[in-house]
């Protein structure tokens, strides 16, 4: 293991895979250098797509990203699994029935429009559509408040709610298969951990995103033709998500790991400099997958 920089990187890539949080936010806000960092690769005619589990669609991603002062529109692309799972749902699932966990406030509710869906409780329901973990609408009224995010439990109500889909067979669509986030607050609970929570009660669930090679293989056709797999590298923070895809996908990955959801488990300081090396091959050695290419503490420049 061997810590390195992005500009150590940047004449060995000429693009470059982007995650989201972890590595340029936090949900809220950008995290320090990141700006910069994607400024300089930009300056140096670096291709940039932004490759993200993110539940919004990409247009919606963009957008934020602009306010938080990233030179978006230098981006050749942006992927996200929430546009993966509305294109799918677009197609073959317009007009169903759908039991809704979404989010609460901002322009959430906007996602589901052009998709003709009527909500509905668990017995009228014709799929489950897991795009956030804070409400549950199942077409009665005001959506139910649900805890999932901040708490990371699932309680008895949700609980049976998910059982009661499970034994009509409904198929659940993930549009985020995170299972954490390391978002302004803290840790935040993911879509993932509520797909992975209807699996083990038996549920058939429909995920998008990371590490499926299928991402991958969207983020790779933004670049263009020209630019062979060898020159280009996925930034990202998730051994489960980025680093397991990229490998999967035949891509170089950059793991970060100060700013992102394994820094806890490394036991590293917010302002830590320096990776022992016994952290890092206990937890990469304890996920099981193949290590990533490269390692650096913050998507920084340098250092």
């Amino acid at each position: 293991m061997k810590l390195t920089s992005v500009a150590q990187l940047a004449d060995r890539y000429d693009a470059f895979l982007l995650d989201q949080f972890g590595v340029l936010h936090d949900g809220t806000n950008a995290i320090p250098g990141a700006v910069d960092c994607f400024a300089q690769l930009v300056a140096k005619n670096k291709k940039c797509v932004i490759l993200s589990n993110t539940s919004r669609r990409g247009g919606a991603g963009a957008v934020k990203l602009k306010k938080m002062g990233f030179a978006a529109d230098a981006l050749s692309g942006f992927v996200a699994s929430g546009e993966l799972a509305y294109q799918f749902m677009a197609s073959e699932l317009r007009g169903k029935k759908a039991l809704w966990f979404g989010w609460v406030g901002g322009d959430h509710a906007s996602y589901v429009d052009g998709l003709d869906l009527t909500f509905a409780p668990a017995e009228m329901a014709e799929f489950v559509l897991c795009q956030g973990t804070q409400s549950l609408d199942d077409g009665s009224g005001t959506p139910l408040r649900v805890n999932l995010h901040e708490s990371g439990v699932i309680d008895d109500a949700v609980g049976a709610v998910l059982d009661a889909c499970v034994a009509r067979g409904l198929k659940m669509v993930c549009c985020n298969p995170d299972y954490i986030a390391l978002v302004s607050f803290g840790t935040g609970h993911m879509p993932g951990a509520l797909a992975r929570a209807y699996e083990e009660r038996g549920g058939t669930v429909i995920s998008f995103g990371k590490p499926s090679t299928a991402a991958f293989e969207a983020g790779l056709a933004l670049l263009g033709g020209g630019i062979p797999k060898e020159r280009v590298c996925h930034v990202g923070d998730s051994l489960h998500h980025d680093i397991a895809g990229a490998n999967a996908s035949g891509v170089d990955c950059l793991w970060v790991a100060a700013t992102g959801i394994h820094a806890d488990e490394l036991g590293l300081a917010a302002d830590a400099t320096a990776l022992p090396s016994d952290a890092y091959h206990r937890v990469v050695g304890a996920w099981g997958g193949k290590p990533p290419t490269h390692v650096t503490m913050r998507f920084r420049w340098e250092g």
